[in-house]
């Protein structure tokens, strides 16, 4: 017999990987600056998974996860939280705010995963949000940020595959306007021998560009950016440029 279905466990398996993306930011870290990060910032953090894979990694080391929707940070409080240890509990903090909000705590490393900036869809607010992330690093902080596109994504096109628990997992996308690069999305899942559950997630996002992005975070105040593309599940940085019909990345803004 099923247990019953759980939205947010569900997302968990199909689309985050809290454990690899503290990996690489970690190494990224190491690399620009010669020391290990000790705070870390999850920002659209929604159940906060990432926030508390940082606090099991060892102690000293603390998670400020925001935002502004209350349903999954309740849901966090409740499931995600109780799995740390007391001591562990102690530092996560979760805050339900605006992520641009200036008065947010200061952290080494801070996150916006899942594409979850593209919702900012002007570049004005992009850049509002940015130059906030800038000013919450501290002196030698990293901004780790995630985006993909390619022309496969400016058609409606659909996807499935399946999680370890045997739940189909569809990812769809409903066409693309061309005279603004906005895009909108759904999260379908399927388990055996129940119904489709149609549209459990939905998104209304901009397709910002590595290029839009870039020039948008330097803009903003940080000293570099590096992008690492993925192969094969991998992320490299690359000398020439992405022929994939579908690309995605990690985009790195560093804060000296």
């Amino acid at each position: 017999m099923l247990k019953p279905f759980d939205k947010y466990e569900t997302y968990l398996s199909a689309v985050q990987e809290p454990k690899a993306d503290l990996i690489f930011a970690e190494r990224r870290y190491r690399e620009a600056f010669k020391k290990d990060p000790l705070v870390v910032g999850e920002d659209f953090c929604g159940t906060f998974a990432l926030c508390c894979a940082w606090a099991r990694r060892g102690s000293g080391r603390r998670a400020v996860g925001v935002d502004y929707a209350s349903e999954p940070l309740v849901y966090g409080m409740k499931h995600n939280h109780p799995k740390l240890t007391k001591e562990q509990g102690r530092h996560v903090s979760i805050t339900r705010a605006d992520v641009r909000d200036p008065h947010l705590p200061k952290v080494d490393m801070l996150f916006a995963l899942n594409f979850s900036h593209f919702i900012f869809k002007k570049r004005d607010d992009l850049k509002t949000y940015y130059r906030n992330a800038a000013r919450r690093l501290l002196p030698q902080g990293i901004f780790v940020l995630d985006a993909f596109g390619g022309p496969d994504c400016q058609v409606a096109n659909a996807e499935v595959s399946r999680l370890p628990d045997g739940t189909n997992y569809f990812w769809e996308q409903h066409g693309f306007d061309h005279d603004t690069n906005e895009a909108k999305f759904s999260i379908h899942f399927k388990r055996r021998g129940e119904r489709k559950r149609e549209h459990v997630f939905r998104y209304d996002w901009r397709m910002w560009t590595v290029p839009e992005l870039r020039d948008v975070l330097l803009e903003a105040g940080f000293s570099s950016v590096e992008v690492y593309w993925e192969t094969d599940g991998n992320y490299r940085r690359r000398r020439s440029s992405v022929t994939e019909t579908t690309w995605l990345a990690y985009v790195v803004a560093i804060k000296k």
